[in-house]
């Protein structure tokens, strides 16, 4: 990857190498083809005929060329819309061996790359448009210079098709429940660790099922608990991802009296952890009945903690003077509906600038504001980046850490961040510059790891990102994002002097 420079800032940013930039379909600019013959022959296009909903595949091409290439092509990779070639998905890369290594006369391969068809892409045929391009400059606009092929018969550079067909599995009407825990087994018994209390099978006072769960509380303990701390330490992450229902439900009732209700001596608080430690408690009802199970909100429980990333599940009371019997049964959680697409959780709020227009070697300042519906618990970097609107002149890209971190913001707070004092070079040239904003994670990609990223742009086009790895960027795309789909959130002018 092409090193952006680095500009100083007023305030400590911590600088990143500039990301590998990728022209929208949905861009304004000038698509033009180069002057003069075509040296370069299409031979043959690897893709599947047929592909599902949500799917990734493998696309690659065969190319020659006549003459040496100087400079350092991409290639444009557009699925389009029949009859019209209307672009959906753009889906541009870099050849892994640059195009001024290319050898004339010999098969030169480009890709394999990962194309993602959205789950939510209509079904239907769909245009293949690949080729060649680089990009010139001028003070006012951006053109792309494509390459043309010398195959007379390929037109507006499509290549190929490929049909969209409906996802291999029908949504069921509503997702299953997931059982945490239902005392059926010994060995779910054996999930749940012990503070003062004891636990065993039982069939005498049993809310569904062959088992329910004994428990003992004991007395004179200062905290007796049962929990599934070491379960979720271990076990299958489907588990611990809760995010994708609706219910946190469960049966907790005492040993019947005399009248045969099932009331419980004293209230239980139910104890619920992320892996970070954060921790809701609700106080169960003392008249909670063997046929009456506890249903908890998770959406009101991921106001509080991360149900991506639960760790612990436990039932406790503080200190009893005499022995407590409760029975436990049905632990599980419950969708309502079918299962949930993942959303976006990060919602741009305001952009405030010291002014609108700015010299070369002056300042300006930034402020931003941004609220999320859910809670973070690892921590994002912010990123600006800055350039010109035209041909991306002029970069400025220095992410800083938010203050204060991600995962102490409040869900539906708004939090500024900012103002950030920001250096416009004496060189940088005048125009409009667009100010693009937004979180992202740095995470590790397994080699070979089969994947992509991709966003809707605000027009609706998806654009499609390949992994940068080994390290590779993760930006939080935006709820409001028919107007920040590309995470621009304001301009600014450059005058000369």
């Amino acid at each position: 990857m092409r090193q952006k420079p680095r500009y100083p800032l007023t305030k400590a940013f911590v600088l990143f190498g500039a990301l590998l930039m990728v022209f929208s379909a949905s861009a304004e600019a000038r698509h033009i083809i180069r002057e003069g013959q075509p040296t370069i022959a299409f031979k043959k296009l690897y893709a599947p005929a047929t592909v599902k909903q949500g799917e990734i595949f493998k696309l690659s091409a065969e190319i020659t060329i006549s003459k040496n290439v100087w400079e350092d092509d991409s290639v444009f990779l557009h699925i389009c819309r029949t009859p019209d070639n209307t672009i959906v998905i753009n889906n541009n890369f870099s050849p892994a061996n640059p195009s001024t290594m290319w050898i004339p006369g010999e098969t030169i391969k480009i890709g394999p790359v990962n194309v993602f068809i959205p789950p939510d892409l209509a079904v239907g045929e769909y245009s293949i448009q690949m080729g060649l391009f680089s990009s010139k400059s001028t003070p006012t606009e951006t053109v792309y210079v494509r390459e043309s092929y010398t195959n007379t018969d390929i037109k507006d550079f499509i290549v190929g098709t490929i049909r969209v067909e409906a996802a291999a599995q029908e949504v069921s009407e509503k997702m299953e429940d997931l059982v945490i825990s239902d005392f059926e087994t010994p060995v779910d018994v054996k999930k749940w660790g012990l503070v003062d209390s004891l636990i065993e099978q039982s069939t005498d006072n049993v809310a569904e099922g062959k088992y329910a769960g004994k428990v003992t509380f004991l007395k004179g303990g200062a905290l007796e608990i049962i929990r599934l701390s070491n379960f979720f330490k271990y076990c299958n992450p489907i588990y611990t991802n809760w995010s994708a229902y609706d219910e946190f439900r469960f049966y907790i009732y005492g040993p019947p009296d005399e009248a045969a209700h099932t009331y419980l001596k004293s209230s239980i608080i139910l104890l619920l952890k992320d892996k970070t430690e954060r921790r809701f408690e609700m106080p169960i009802s003392t008249t909670t009945e063997k046929d009456k199970p506890v249903t908890v909100n998770l959406a009101k429980i991921g106001e509080i903690i991360d149900l991506t990333n639960i760790g612990d599940v436990g039932f406790y009371v503080g200190g009893t003077s005499n022995d407590q019997i409760v029975y436990l049964d049905g632990v599980k959680l419950v969708a309502l509906g079918p299962p949930k697409k993942a959303e976006a959780s990060v919602k741009f709020e305001e952009l405030k600038l010291s002014k609108d227009k700015v010299r070369p070697g002056e300042n300006i300042d930034i402020e931003a504001s941004f609220s999320i519906t859910r809670i973070f618990t690892k921590d994002h970097t912010l990123f600006v980046h800055i350039c010109r609107s035209s041909d991306k002149a002029g970069w400025i890209n220095a992410d800083v850490l938010p203050s204060p971190p991600t995962s102490r913001w409040e869900v539906g707070k708004i939090i500024a961040q900012g103002p950030y004092s920001v250096y416009i070079p004496p060189d940088a040239p005048p125009g409009k510059y667009d100010i693009e904003m937004g979180l992202y994670l740095a995470q590790k990609t397994p080699e070979g790891a089969d994947y992509v990223k991709y966003y809707r742009g605000k027009d609706g086009v998806y654009v499609v990102q390949q992994p940068s790895g080994p390290v590779d960027f993760f930006k939080e795309p935006y709820i409001n994002y028919e107007q920040y789909g590309d995470w621009i959130v304001g301009s600014f002018e450059v005058v000369k002097e």
